[in-house]
């Protein structure tokens, strides 16, 4: 069994398109042909091809009439209506948002896209949320920020697990995302802080976290219940300033933890139970254990833990 030590704190691409096919021909008439005088005798000539209109060749051929058929224009707002929030890095998993197209179209990567404007409804008012651009095919989606375009989903490596996977690596994962929604992550120190009366708040260093709409997509994807709902509202070790970005309350270490041994302990169909023991170092020298379990349920988006702690404390 490896061992994960923890510093104190963390799909693939959707491909969907609208058909939407217009089927039209054009005929286009020729000019009758040019009528004989009467003192004309001799035998009237076989018309050619061309004095013949397109649909009068069809006929006479029995090949079917062509059809100009247009390329197939994306619905944009059924493309993000159709990858789900969490995909999208929306901040309430379990929310409606409204999407609108704006009718914008740039080129991000070389790829004509169209723009939709994201919304959230609160009792009758619509409050901005983010723009979102989706490519002319519906082949990518592109979220708008501060910091230019951002290709979706942002972050594969916390794209969520199973039970077939180290017990070792989805704890460290859900670890870091943890951490991060408790303001547990580490900072940069030497960055500009935010004051307050708690303390000074700087910014978190781990750029799959770094603001909420990343950090509220990961907890999606790896908890769930009770546990999501706790986790999505907050903590007073967080604050966030006017771009988005998470800062961290300004913490320092102290505690004698060491590391945790992770093992899987029972596996239903729908259910899977982690044993985790972690050892701690006291100012004596002496080494203590802590055992407990972690529990995670098989939802219809996929496994997620509803019962969860960090090694070093709840």
């Amino acid at each position: 069994m490896r061992k994960f030590s923890a510093a104190v704190c963390m799909l693939a691409a959707v491909m969907l398109s609208g058909c939407a096919a217009d089927m039209s021909g054009g005929i286009t008439e020729q000019p009758a042909f040019t009528q004989r005088t009467a003192e004309v005798t001799q035998p009237e000539p076989e018309p050619s091809a061309e004095a013949f209109t397109s649909e009068e060749v069809a006929m006479l051929s029995g090949a079917p009439e062509p059809v100009t058929v247009e390329a197939p224009a994306v619905n944009p707002v059924s493309v993000l209506e159709g990858l789900g929030n969490e995909y999208l890095g929306l901040p309430d998993t379990g929310r409606v948002y409204i999407f609108r197209d704006t009718g914008e179209r740039i080129d991000i990567d070389e790829n004509e896209c169209l723009c939709v404007s994201c919304y959230d409804e609160d009792e009758g008012t619509l409050s901005f949320i983010c723009a979102f651009w989706v490519s002319a095919d519906g082949s990518r989606v592109y979220r708008q920020g501060n910091f230019g375009y951002a290709l979706l989903p942002e972050d594969r490596s916390l794209s969520g697990f199973t039970p077939d996977q180290s017990p070792e690596d989805i704890m460290a994962q859900a670890n870091d995302i943890y951490c991060a929604a408790c303001g547990l992550s580490k900072f940069d120190g030497s960055a500009q802080p935010l004051t307050s009366d708690r303390g000074n708040f700087y910014p978190m260093t781990d750029e799959r976290l770094n603001t909420r709409i990343k950090l509220n997509a990961a907890l999606g994807r790896y908890f769930t219940g009770e546990l999501l709902e706790t986790l999505l509202s907050g903590s007073d070790n967080l604050m966030e300033d006017d771009s988005g970005r998470l800062y961290c309350l300004e913490f320092f270490g102290g505690i004698g933890y060491i590391s945790t041994d992770y093992s899987l302990a029972e596996l239903t169909e729908d259910t899977a139970v982690y044993k985790a023991v972690s050892k701690f170092e006291h100012e004596e020298g002496k080494v203590s254990e802590k055992e407990y379990t972690l529990t995670s349920v098989k939802t219809p988006s996929g496994w997620r833990f509803s019962e969860y702690q960090l090694p070093f404390g709840k």
